[in-house]
């Protein structure tokens, strides 16, 4: 069996095409992996923030510092919530 030229090149055309897509889908796999991991360091690291101030908050209260009144509570929680 003989091929024409013509369908040789878009054999070869096409064959190029389907590796070059699937190394496309390979780096854009890695890529949104490096994303996923980076947003899920990024969460960890605000929730421990905020975290480290409501420990802070709540080891004051439940031990009755006494410089920690009522208008120093209410700033800090409205320094969390917002």
């Amino acid at each position: 069996m003989h091929l024409a030229f013509a369908d040789s090149t878009a054999l070869f055309s096409t064959a190029i095409g389907l590796v070059l897509t699937a190394a496309g889908l390979f780096f854009n796999g890695l890529q949104l992996r490096m994303s996923r991991r980076l947003a899920r360091g990024e969460f960890v690291l605000q929730f421990d923030e905020v975290l480290a101030k409501y420990n802070d908050i709540d080891r004051r209260l439940k031990h009755g510092h006494k410089d920690y009144g009522v208008r120093q509570r209410l700033l800090h929680f409205t320094a969390i919530r917002y």
